[in-house]
Formats: structure tokens, sequence, C-alpha cells
């Protein structure tokens, strides 16, 4: 029986390297395509007739970003989560089911599902990971195995010391690492103003804010309150800067200089359609730059509880009246001033940042976001999103930014260095 516990915490840390590091971040989704990935999966694992909507859910205790978007249905026989990014589509079913809802459920000690369920080889029963433990069943019982630290993204102390000496393989704890915007897609471009004074179709801008916290392992802090923030530095706030990309558009006689891009006039101008810089935006293509794709964001080393979090935002170009982008920069300042603690804990949200677009109003984040998306990583996640191949290549990923008429889709990718 000895053996048998060993056997299955190792499979548990396994499943953990595997499936628990991920890179997560807010981004909005088509609920007809979500409902379609949902019920694909409850067919799979046959679960029976949905026996409610697909709706999101926030429950209050969570190790995810609250940021995260997550939807669920419920079926007959079990639960199904939709994740954004690498945890995907995720189920709760059978006997790991009926002792998560006897336990509070989502709202519960397990928290949610972060991996199906899987066959433990050469053991008896089944496993699956939940974001505060892992979870076996077997014909006679289910037995909770909760995390040392509320952090499914790492292996766990209690995993590690139970395994003998002769299983356990060296685990690195830090690595050099570069987070790159590749390009973007156009799916519908903005309403522009319509004499079109800034020049053909839509002329854009990125935004990229960044801050980076040192390792506060054996460190202690406070967390401060976000209202009194910029007032006083935070001690592990290392790095806080914002790059801003030079204006990609139509480069036809302006006064600001531009890079050509798009296909609405013959001296570019963005339209829906439109990829920048090249067919597959997502491929980075070029020398690296700061202020031009593809660019730069950060490049730096990771460890332990150190932490970087950018949050990156496609502009709509209009006048070039910097008041709206003073705005949100100081509620960035704000927000990570904070400390890490409050920025793993709390939702991002900036004042509402609107501008109308008739006659100039002035520069807007395109899909007008009050809670931006955001990309956040530690060593673990990092070195996990390198290696993962979502719907592009490794370490490629996407964040749509929509509105009600508008829709823009961002590149980047996250690569580990020598």
């Amino acid at each position: 029986m000895k053996r048998t516990t060993i056997m299955l915490f190792e499979a548990l840390v396994v499943l953990l390297i595997i499936n628990g590091a991920t890179v997560v971040h807010a981004q909005a989704g088509d609920p007809i395509q979500i409902e379609k990935e949902i019920n694909l999966k409850a067919g799979e694992l046959k679960l029976g007739q949905p026996v409610s909507p697909t709706r999101r859910t926030d429950p209050p205790r969570r190790v995810l970003s609250p940021a995260a978007e997550i939807w669920m249905r419920e079926f007959e026989r079990g639960r199904v989560y939709r994740f954004p990014q690498i945890f995907g589509v995720v189920a709760v079913q059978g006997a790991m089911l009926k002792t998560w809802l006897a336990r509070g459920g989502e709202r519960g000690e397990f928290g949610l599902p972060v991996t199906n369920e899987v066959t433990c080889n050469g053991l008896e029963g089944r496993a699956q990971l939940f974001e505060f433990g892992g979870v076996r069943a077997s014909n006679r019982e289910v037995t909770f195995y909760p995390f040392s630290t509320a952090n499914p993204f790492a292996p766990n102390d209690v995993f590690r010391c139970i395994l003998p000496t002769s299983s356990r393989t060296k685990t690195e704890t830090s690595g050099r690492f570069r987070v790159i915007l590749t390009g973007f897609s156009v799916e519908r471009q903005t309403d522009d103003n319509v004499l079109e004074s800034d020049g053909k179709g839509d002329e854009v801008f990125i935004v990229a804010e960044v801050a980076e916290y040192a390792n506060r392992e054996g460190r202690s802090q406070t967390p401060q309150d976000p209202f009194w923030a910029l007032f006083g530095d935070n001690p592990l706030l290392t790095l806080r800067r914002t790059l801003t990309s030079i204006v990609m558009g139509d480069a036809n006689n302006q006064e600001v200089p531009r890079i050509r891009a798009g296909t609405a006039g013959n001296n570019g101008g963005l339209r829906t359609g439109d990829q920048f810089p090249t067919k597959e935006p997502w491929k980075q293509f070029g020398a690296l730059s700061t202020n031009r794709l593809p660019m730069q964001v950060w490049e730096g080393e990771l460890s332990g509880q150190g932490m970087v979090i950018i949050v990156p935002t496609i502009w709509e170009w209009d006048d070039g009246n910097v008041r709206a982008r003073e705005q949100f920069s100081q509620d960035m300042n704000v927000y990570f001033n904070a400390g890490p603690e409050y920025a793993q804990r709390q939702r991002l949200y900036v004042r509402e940042v609107r501008a109308s677009d008739v006659f100039g109003a002035g520069d807007r984040p395109i899909g007008v976001l009050d809670e931006p998306p955001t990309i956040t990583l530690y060593y673990d996640t990092a070195a996990s999103a390198a290696q993962q191949s979502v719907k592009h290549g490794p370490g490629e990923f996407e964040i749509v930014y929509a509105g009600n008429t508008e829709k823009y889709r961002l590149y980047y990718k996250v690569e580990r260095l020598p």
C-alpha cells in the first residue's frame, strides 16, 4: 500500500508539472463557440443532457487569475468548465463529482478542476487535480490530498517529500525568458470618423504596461492599500515601464511618423481582414524592437516567487491626444504599486477610457477595456508556456480585444533563453 501511495503521488506530480503550469489572462470568448466546446466534451464523456444554461462562473476563492473568463454548464452526470488558453475544457464526473459537490464544489476546499481525470498507470482508480489539491478515486473511496501551499502551478512540498530519493528529479527553479508582441489581425475595424482625417481606415498603436517583482521568498510584506499606492514605493517592484509603439496605418502626408500597414488605401490604413506585419502575425518576423513589431516588451530572470505582469493594449490613434493614455497609465501605477499580493488576488480594473471618434476626440483603447487582459508569469508558468502549442507554435498565444463594432487580435510569444 505504501508503494502504491508513493506511485500515486509521483503520477500526480507529473500531472501537476505537465498540466498545472500555465499562463492565464483574460480573453473575451464567443459564447456560441464556447458552448459548442463544452457540449463536445460532455458528449465525449457521455455526461447526458444539459440541465443548466452555459454561463460564466466566478467563485470567490481562486488561485487562477480573477481576470480569467471561466464558463460552466451542468449535465446529468457531470459539470464541464471552459477556461481560456491552456487549461481548455475540463470536466468533473462520477465519484469525483459526488465527493466534490458534497464538499462545496467550486466554492469548497477543492476549488475549480484544472485537469480532466486520468488513469493512474498500474494503479487502481483515477486521479484529477484541482486548484487546492489532488484527488484520487478508487473503487472504495475518494481521497483529497491538499497542497501545502495554495499554488497548483508548482511541484508541492508534500508531494516531493513522499517520493523516494531515487525517484526524485532535479527541479529547475530559475530561468531567463523573453516576451514578444509579434503582430495583430483586424477582424472588425473600428468606426472611424466620417472624414477619415487621421488617414484611411484604422491607425493604431500598441501600449505595453510592464511591472516586474523581485523574488519575495523569505521576505515579508504587507499588501499595500491600492488607493495609497501612488504615495509610496513598493519594495518588491523592481521594474516599471510603459512601452509605446509607433503608429501603424495610412502613412500618407501625416504629421506623426507612421509605419505603413493595411490595405485601406494606396498608402495603407487598416481595415477588416488585414494582418500585420505578415499574413501569419503569430510568427516572429524581423529584428526585435521596443517601438515596432516584433516588439520586445520584457526580458529577464524569473525564480521562486518572482513575477512579471504585462498588460498589452491596442489603441486607435486619433489626433495624438494623450489624456486617455495618461489616465490609463496612472491607473496601472496604482495597481502595480499595490504589490504582487494585491495583483494576484484582485481583478485589474481601470477607469472607463472612452472617446467619441467622430471628429477626432482622442486616442482610445480598442475594445474600450475597463478590465484589460494581463500576461502574468512566474518561473513555472513561463517555462510551461514557452513549450506549449495551443493554437499556433510553441509559446505562441493570442489575446482578443472586442467591442460592439470592433475586434482585433494581438499575438505574443513567450520564449526561454539560454
